[in-house]
């Protein structure tokens, strides 16, 4: 099985159809939306339209949806390959913990806990949406209830029984502010080390790029939703810094849920530090 990505500005023509792009464009199709065919050229209609309906599922970067296309890939390659020419809709707990030996428990071929989980989110997303459109009868894969820490406190939810502990919390690392602060001025705003413009920079939007950087840093904004940032949505300035909070759509939230951004004095003062003027000029 394979890959790949449309182009609905490549300028190919398609017998019977005066443009191709338009056509796709009425159908919900993007540019670089991923698609797959089978080993024999085939076009899994029901699989592809689930990957150009994962938006409407929560799922609204486009990376993630790159990441889901490819992740159910690999496993529909493997039941074609390893499990008799199995389709992803036959499979069952078998053969996922088939799967699950051949990426995790092979010496030299094992995948990280957090890749493998990664791939079961992209996997129970595929099932429960399947439900929904009545193409399987019901959840193919065995799940189990585990209690687990919500901000709400303890609460016992159904996860795949597949699911792999993920120990990265133990491992995180943490860079300091002044490290932060370096890297921001010599990497993003052209600066030397030591302070003061690098001659041989040539980047040309230094400030806006570091202001950019300074917004995620200060408040824990994901890149889709600053990169989705309008004008009229930023608060107002009082005496040269931003006064209130920053309130996203949830047409640009993860999972289409709303949430509201707090921006402290040091986020703040920062960004209008970063930019020269204030936020707004960004």
């Amino acid at each position: 099985m394979l890959l790949f990505r449309t182009s609905l500005s490549s300028g190919s023509v398609t017998p019977g159809v005066s443009d191709a792009g338009s056509v796709l464009g009425r159908a919900g199709v993007r540019e670089g939306q991923p698609f797959v065919l089978a080993a024999d050229g085939s076009y899994d209609v029901a699989l592809n339209r689930f990957l150009r309906e994962l938006p409407s599922w929560g799922v609204r970067s486009p990376r993630s949806v790159d990441a889901y296309a490819r992740d159910l890939l690999v496993f529909c390659r493997f039941l074609h390959d390893s499990r008799g020419g199995k389709t992803i809709w036959r499979a069952d707990s078998v053969d996922l913990r088939a799967f699950k030996t051949a990426r995790r428990r092979v010496d030299g071929f094992q995948v990280a806990a957090s890749t493998w989980n990664r791939f079961l989110a992209a996997l129970d997303k595929w099932a429960r949406w399947a439900v929904a459109e009545r193409l399987i009868p019901q959840l193919p894969f065995r799940r189990v209830e585990r209690t687990v820490m919500t901000p709400q406190g303890l609460a016992v939810v159904s996860t795949n029984a597949e699911r792999e502990r993920d120990d990265r919390s133990a491992s995180v690392s943490f860079l300091p502010y002044d490290e932060y602060v370096v890297w921001r001025d010599v990497g993003l705003r052209g600066h030397l080390p030591a302070g003061g413009p690098d001659p041989a920079w040539r980047g040309r939007h230094g400030a806006r790029n570091a202001l950019f950087a300074d917004l995620l840093v200060g408040t824990g904004m994901r890149l889709s939703e600053a990169s989705s940032l309008l004008v009229n949505e930023i608060p107002p300035l009082v005496e040269g810094r931003v006064c209130g909070n920053l309130h996203l759509a949830a047409a640009v939230c993860k999972r289409s849920r709303a949430r509201t951004v707090f921006l402290s004095r040091v986020s703040c003062a920062t960004c209008t530090t970063t930019c020269g003027s204030s936020a707004a000029s960004w």
